[in-house]
């Protein structure tokens, strides 16, 4: 893999389903270093998929009755939603997401039983923010709507309502059990 007119390269390397490396240099070194190593079991196991369930259950009726009940009227106003929304892909994007999610959490935060709560909140701070930066504010940047504050006022509250509630139920899910 490589892309010569940048001066870029790149090596991906999987070793079965639980290493990959991805390594992305440019002439003058190194630019991006990834490697992620599953920990045993930890791939496909019952907390990946209770994390994944976690996600995806409680963010589709969150995201359909805010968006297509609750505040309807509001988002009608904005002129920014087709009238026959494609569910469909929003529940493929919001699997997308869980998936990705499900696999990066035990990566990233602790998942001792004490931590719980504190990896929750991290979780909630990395991707609530990382949602926010990229479905708030290029939508409100790329979209014709008015007013654009409503717009940002609606999703930003929907963000850290998702996440608020999603973050402790991942963080449970990956949760190891309490040392009697």
């Amino acid at each position: 893999m490589g892309h010569e007119e940048r001066g870029l390269a790149g090596v991906l390397t999987i070793e079965g389903l639980s290493h990959f490396n991805l390594q992305i240099a440019s002439e003058e070194g190194m630019v991006c270093k990834i490697q992620a190593k599953m920990g045993k079991g930890t791939w496909m196991s019952k907390k990946f998929w209770l994390a994944l369930a976690a996600y995806v259950l409680p963010t589709f009726p969150l995201g359909f009755f805010w968006h297509l009940s609750t505040f309807k009227a509001q988002y009608d106003a904005l002129g920014l939603y087709r009238p026959d929304v494609i569910i469909p892909m929003g529940l493929i994007s919001m699997f997308i997401q869980g998936l990705i999610f499900a696999y990066l959490y035990p990566q990233l935060f602790s998942t001792a039983n004490s931590d719980w709560l504190k990896s929750a909140f991290k979780f909630f701070m990395v991707f609530g923010a990382l949602a926010w930066s990229f479905l708030v504010l290029p939508v409100a940047a790329k979209y014709n709507m008015a007013p654009v504050a409503r717009f940002v006022a609606l999703e930003t509250a929907f963000t850290l309502l998702q996440y608020a509630v999603t973050a402790p139920l991942i963080a449970l899910a990956w949760r190891e059990p309490k040392l009697s």
